[in-house]
């Protein structure tokens, strides 16, 4: 839970959606377990249910856009891109 990547994943979730998250250990299946160091990293959010692996699975389309925006961030952030090189931000 305080490994650099977890910190860092957290620290891009909540500066996209103002909330603190919490790393969760969570069963099912996840290639994750394959790699060593790896997490998966989803779209579970802080106060919605989820819906996912069900029957009835969907994800709402803002959690959606949101879940999109997060992985754009982990590769800028997380994928060693220079500051310079990044892209200028957009309002959504």
């Amino acid at each position: 839970a305080s490994s650099e990547l977890v910190t860092g994943l957290l620290g891009i979730y909540r500066d996209l959606t103002g909330k603190d998250g919490e790393p969760r250990a969570l069963r099912g299946g996840t290639y994750a377990r394959l790699f060593d160091g790896a997490v998966d990293f989803g779209p579970g959010m802080v106060g919605r249910p989820y819906t996912g692996h069900g029957a009835d699975e969907y994800v709402a389309l803002d959690a959606l856009g949101l879940t999109v925006r997060a992985m754009g961030e982990v590769l800028l952030r997380l994928g060693g891109a220079p500051f310079s090189q990044r892209p200028a931000s957009t309002s959504s």
